[in-house]
């Protein structure tokens, strides 16, 4: 079975658009591949 992968399109990434600049993304992920250490931070891969 291969790998399983985030990405993250920085180019179209707005954390300060987010809601208290926490990213929607990082928390739907299910598996917490991604996570953002702050408010307003840009969201990271977790791999």
């Amino acid at each position: 079975m291969p790998a399983k992968m985030a990405l993250i399109q920085f180019d179209k990434c707005r954390p300060e658009m987010c809601e208290n600049g926490v990213c929607v993304a990082a928390k739907a992920c299910p598996h917490k591949l991604i996570k953002q250490e702050e408010p307003y931070d840009f969201p990271m891969t977790s791999l």
